[in-house]
């Protein structure tokens, strides 16, 4: 991540430029910042390539292919406009390096030569169990992409990124924590083999180290091209590079298409895979389902990643928030808005002009930082007795907090049972009463008990009930205090499934939801 540039855009579309992630051939990437509050990837197509009809068609066409694929394992568009004087395509931001900075230690966006054909001397390569949650993660990855009849082309070190969110599915090695980028030279699986060619006036369509034998060849493209490339990635996650780099892209290309790649470095487990990849022949690769197959049997159970990778994601992370700032991490719904009020009127109920209402309390929506979009659902005024633990609920109603503003909010468009937030706003006379009832619940951890579980069925007023949801389940809790205001939130996948890889989910729901709630959504409107 790189500080803009004096000539760089300040604002790309209604994003708002807050650093450049990356640069390559067809432009520039950028990290933005939209009116809801959402970050974004934000790709800039160079402006000498603007008027140049195969790379406006090469942009379309990636736009248009990326717009087909959903799913936990790739990066959802937002947004783009291809008839801007310079196009662009927002995608959703994820925070997490790219593998080859992992392995390689190269700087990502630091002008990395994307059509290199050697790959640096390994410096961090990952341990077997890391390399089998990789494979798990490029097939889930693989998996969304081919079910929306594409072909993605370009599977490289660079174009996968690496998180620190948990395993979605039911892989037993686990396949959490991997995404994959880059949607320019994907092709749909029904397009003519004619355009699949390797050159076109020269321009090289891939990365040569990690190509299939068809690719080089120009021949008919298919989804086994992928996974090719796969095994390509896998070994140079192992070594640190390409079974078949070479100092000419000559060589490289002779190679891939001729040369047995040695794979007596790899452990044991990983080179079962590997090779099943590696097959010259398109027909004799093991099909995505089969590949899932073999990746579970020698899988193992999910793994965490080297202790860099977290400490990667943790920097990035803490260098967008400081981007960001702390006033705009609150407020997910908006800048403008805020700044018309006088945030210390907050402090006291003689001042504070928010109305004690579900919209102005709890916003109807708001993004977390994994990409998952929650939209409120039952909302409103609530007993503080009926909100609240007896101890907590005496404390806070001595304290002249008589209601809380309650509500739910329900994950959308999730490929998994969705995650249910559940968040309550408590109205206290002033900030000392907040503090007081907010250090109350730090010392009486864990204090997530002490708040009420709303559920999902709303009364007749359209306030939500409170949850009978038994025990046992995964949940987490976030609670901070703003103004006078006491701001909770517990959230639990709505099956409440009681496994610990729920982690990342969960948390990330509870905390951006607490972000979210209190007096800033009224002063956003």
């Amino acid at each position: 991540m790189q500080q803009l540039a004096e000539g760089d855009p300040r604002e790309i579309g209604p994003y708002r430029s807050l650093a450049v992630l990356g640069h390559g051939g067809m432009g520039r990437v950028f990290l933005g910042r939209g009116p809801d509050g959402r970050l974004a990837a934000v790709k800039l197509i160079r402006a000498a390539l603007g008027d140049d009809a195969r790379h406006q068609g090469r942009f379309r066409r990636e736009v248009a292919t990326a717009r087909r694929v959903h799913g936990s394992h790739t990066a959802a568009v937002l947004d783009a406009d291809l008839d801007a004087p310079t196009p662009w395509l927002a995608s959703a931001y994820i925070p997490g390096p790219s593998l080859r900075r992992v392995v390689a230690g190269e700087v990502d966006g630091a002008g990395v030569d994307t059509e290199a054909t050697t790959v640096d001397v390994a410096v961090g390569v990952l341990p077997e169990d890391a390399v089998l949650r990789l494979a798990a993660g490029l097939t889930s990855a693989l998996g969304e992409i081919h079910g929306a009849g594409l072909v993605h082309r370009d599977l490289k070190p660079d174009n996968i990124l690496l998180t620190d969110e948990a395993t979605a599915t039911g892989v037993p090695g686990g396949d959490g924590g991997v995404r994959v980028v880059d949607f320019g030279v994907a092709l749909a699986t029904d397009d003519a083999a004619g355009s699949t060619r390797l050159t076109r006036t020269g321009w090289v369509v891939g990365s040569p180290p990690y190509m299939s034998p068809e690719q080089v060849e120009g021949a008919a493209i298919t989804p086994a091209s992928d996974i090719f490339s796969l095994g390509c990635v896998l070994v140079m996650a192992s070594t640190g590079a390409s079974p078949f780099s070479g100092s000419s892209l000559q060589q490289v290309l002779s190679r891939v298409l001729h040369s047995e790649p040695d794979l007596s470095a790899l452990p044991d487990r990983v080179r079962e895979v590997v090779a099943a990849c590696l097959v010259k022949e398109p027909a004799r690769r093991p099909s995505l389902d089969r590949l899932r197959e073999l990746v579970c049997r020698v899988g193992a159970p999910a793994p965490p990643w080297p202790s860099r990778v977290t400490d990667l994601v943790r920097e990035q992370r803490d260098e967008v928030a400081r981007l960001v700032g702390p006033a705009d991490e609150a407020n997910t719904a908006g800048r403008r808005g805020s700044e018309r009020i006088d945030k210390n009127s907050w402090n006291d109920r003689a001042t504070d002009p928010t109305p004690f209402t579900a919209d102005a309390l709890l916003p109807e929506r708001f993004v977390n930082d994994l990409d998952g979009e929650f939209v409120r659902g039952a909302a409103g005024p609530r007993p503080t007795e009926e909100a609240a633990s007896r101890k907590l609920a005496s404390l806070l109603v001595s304290a002249g907090c008589s209601r809380a503003m309650a509500g739910i909010y329900l994950e959308q468009r999730s490929p998994n049972p969705p995650v249910l937030v559940s968040a309550t706003v408590f109205p206290l006379p002033d900030t000392a009463a907040a503090s007081m009832a907010y250090r109350w619940l730090l010392q009486n951890a864990p204090w997530k008990g002490e708040l009420t579980l709303w559920s999902a069925r709303p009364r007749d007023d359209g306030s939500p009930r409170s949850g009978d949801y038994g025990e046992g389940y995964f949940e987490r809790a976030h609670t901070r205090f703003v103004g006078r205001y006491l701001i909770t939130t517990r959230s639990l996948r709505s099956d409440l499934l009681a496994e610990s890889w729920l982690h990342p989910y969960v948390y990330a729901a509870a905390k951006r939801g607490c972000l979210a709630c209190g007096p800033q959504s009224h002063a956003a409107r």
